[in-house]
């Protein structure tokens, strides 16, 4: 995807970042969620940093909405994914690697 996830690995392994690649037919992206937490360390809630398309390029026609249904399904808001929502061939294991 030519993104520097790499770079993120500390901020991953500490509990602060998580990376998703999301794929279908009509290509890939790389989602950066931002893990806020209190101070106790309890997850207040999980905001996309970053959603990129290969090499930058712009996001494939659905990622936003399987960005936003990630979230919103982490947060809690959902007790699962609004499937209706997502394009019949992006099935929500398969958009969610």
């Amino acid at each position: 995807m030519h993104h520097c996830v790499g770079g993120y690995a500390h901020s991953i392994k500490d509990g602060h970042n998580l990376i998703f690649s999301i794929k279908d037919e009509d290509g890939r992206s790389t989602l950066q969620l931002s893990i806020v937490k209190d101070e106790n360390g309890n997850i207040v809630r999980y905001s996309i940093a970053q959603h990129k398309g290969i090499y930058n390029a712009a996001l494939p026609e659905n990622h936003e909405l399987v960005a936003q249904e990630l979230v919103d399904y982490l947060m809690g808001y959902d007790d699962e994914p609004d499937y209706e929502l997502l394009d019949e061939d992006l099935g929500w294991e398969e958009a969610i690697a």
